[in-house]
């Protein structure tokens, strides 16, 4: 399952079953641009390490057109 955050893509498959909020969160917004949903402190709060963790998935950029 690949998601995009601030147009990078990362491959957060292997991150589901140790998602504090569960797999289906991101199972829902597979495929999609989730900056905002982690930005958004009213929606969901992810803190510095949460974004270190996502970092060690990173597999590219978004190719812009």
């Amino acid at each position: 399952i690949w998601v995009i955050y601030k147009d990078r893509v990362y491959d957060v498959t292997k991150f589901l079953d140790d998602h504090p909020g569960g797999s289906d969160i991101i199972k829902q917004y597979a495929g999609e641009d989730i900056s905002e949903l982690i930005q958004e402190e009213s929606i969901h709060v992810h803190s510095k390490a949460a974004l270190e963790i996502l970092e060690t998935l990173y597999i590219g950029n978004v190719k812009k057109t």
